[in-house]
Order: structure tokens, then C-alpha cells, then sequence
């Protein structure tokens, strides 16, 4: 049977584990663990009813009813102090981590507190414990699995660690094409980070849908450009902004959830050109 522990994890790197027999526990009432609000637009129409615009999901709302206990009155309000301080975001967002027995982790980010820890003596508080019912919201709305998957294509013949499953890339003069297959294990669409490892005159990557972008700058051999497609960011090894090099309107696309394929095309390849991307599954309901 696979278990689901959580804890949090606070910007000052503290984390609480909850446990049915420690100092902070879990009880009932937790709520927002699954599918997160979200904004529908639909527009009135001619006729009857309406037509649906677009869907999106909006920031999750959770509420965490913990119980945090002690020896005395002083141990409880140390306990409480490090909940509170594992709670201050000024120097950041807080994590609500679920660590499964098969070794999998998956973290909700970008949390923040909103209320719930104000106390009141008599009703959810004494000299051994102290009830919270911590209100948080979470900017990102959907989970985020802490292992990434990978995936690269380098020239055939050359020694680079390819992967078995994926088409290895056709070489023609100084140009390489090649075809990724990406199983994208997440419920929603993932955003993929890219390594371009020189030398190359330029790389484009283009998906199955027709959505491309081109680094059109020279990558000398043992430079990497590195493009982020969640953060929008393209730097190269040194962290160097190099995104004036992209072409003109980049679609730096996602990866569908499911199947999907990639193609990249490397001009100016050779034995040490290395095209790889990672990404980070999402889903949207942990039990």
C-alpha cells in the first residue's frame, strides 16, 4: 500500500513533518487537496445560453488543521513559534510537500499563510496543546513532482549517451535533425527546460503542433545555452542574458500531458552537439 506523508517547508528551510504521534499533526478537516477553483468565461449569446470562452484554474486554497503539542506550556509555545516562523514569507513562499513510500515527492510551491493561527484560549488551545487551523493560499495551483525527466538526442556514431526510445538525429553535411518522443507522466501541460551543448550555428525546436523557436547565435564548443520556458529566460553557462539571439516571435511551447514529439534541428553539428531538455510533471490531485 503506498503511503502519503506531508510536511511543510518554510523559506527559512525549517520543515515540519506531520505524523499521527509527533509534535504536529494533521486532523480532520484538511480541504484544497484536490482539484484547485477555477474562473470560467462564458459570454451570453444570441440564442439560448452561452458560449464558453476559456477555462483556467485560479490560486488553490487550502486549509490545514494541525494540532501542535507538548510537554508543557513552554515546549507548546516553542513548537508554535517554529510553525510561525517556518510560516514567514517575507523571504519567500512556503511548500506543502507529499512524500510517497515509492520514493516519489510532490510539492505544491509558492504558499503563503493567510490566517488561522490567531488562538483561542479555551477553545482550540491549553498548556499541552495548541490548535491552528492554518489558511493558505498557493500561487501555483498545481503539483509539482520534485524528480524531473530528461530526455536528449545527440549525433548518431558518436558515443553520446542517447536514449534507446528516441530517433536519433539525421545527419546531412554539418546539419542534424532529429525527432523527440516525450511521454509527459503529469495531468496538465509541463514547461520544459532546454540545454543546447555547442558547437552549433544555430538550433531550432519545433513541436508537433507547428510552434517553434530558434536560437540563431553561435554556440561554440563547450558552451550550453540554456532555455527556460517557464521562467521565459534564455542565459548561457556563465547565466549571461543571450535571449536577443531567439528569433523574431519565439513560441517557447509546453509539453502537452501524454504523448507528444518534438523536432530539433541543429546546423553546424558535430560529435560533441548535445540537444537535451528536462521537465517536471504536474497534476492536479494528491490523496
Amino acid at each position: 500500500m503506498v503511503a502519503v506523508t506531508l510536511s511543510l517547508v518554510g523559506s527559512n528551510s525549517d520543515e515540519i513533518v506531520f505524523t499521527e504521534a509527533g509534535d504536529f499533526v494533521l486532523t480532520v478537516g484538511l480541504s484544497g487537496m484536490g482539484i484547485p477553483s477555477t474562473s470560467v468565461r462564458i459570454d451570453e449569446s444570441a440564442s439560448d445560453g452561452g458560449v464558453w470562452r476559456f477555462s483556467k484554474r485560479g490560486i488553490r486554497e487550502m486549509d490545514l488543521p494541525v494540532v501542535i503539542f507538548g510537554e508543557d506550556r513552554a515546549s507548546v509555545e516553542t513548537n508554535l513559534r517554529r510553525l510561525s516562523n517556518l510560516l514567514n514569507d517575507r523571504t519567500g513562499g512556503t511548500i506543502l510537500r507529499a512524500s510517497y513510500s515509492t520514493g516519489e515527492v510532490w510539492e505544491l510551491t509558492q504558499g503563503h499563510y493567510v490566517a488561522g493561527a490567531e488562538t483561542t484560549k479555551g477553545e482550540d488551545a491549553n498548556v499541552a496543546w495548541s490548535r491552528w487551523v492554518l489558511t493558505m493560499q498557493f500561487a501555483n495551483p498545481f503539483w509539482i513532482r520534485q524528480q524531473a525527466e530528461s530526455f536528449a538526442v545527440g549525433v548518431p556514431g558518436t558515443g553520446r549517451s542517447l536514449i534507446p526510445d528516441l530517433a536519433e538525429l539525421r545527419v546531412t553535411g554539418s546539419q542534424a535533425i532529429g525527432e523527440i518522443d516525450i511521454e509527459n507522466l503529469g495531468d496538465v501541460d509541463a514547461y520544459p527546460v532546454w540545454t543546447f551543448q555547442g558547437p552549433a550555428d544555430s538550433v531550432s525546436v519545433t513541436s508537433q503542433d507547428g510552434l517553434s523557436f530558434e536560437y540563431s547565435g553561435t554556440i561554440a564548443t563547450g558552451s550550453t545555452i540554456i532555455v527556460n520556458t517557464v521562467a521565459g529566460t534564455v542565459v548561457d553557462e556563465d547565466g549571461v542574458n543571450q535571449y536577443s539571439n531567439l528569433s523574431v516571435s519565439p513560441k517557447l511551447f509546453t509539453l502537452p500531458a501524454g504523448n507528444s514529439s518534438v523536432t530539433v534541428e541543429a546546423v553546424g553539428a558535430d560529435a560533441d552537439t548535445l540537444i537535451s531538455l528536462y521537465y517536471q510533471p504536474r497534476k492536479e490531485v494528491v490523496h
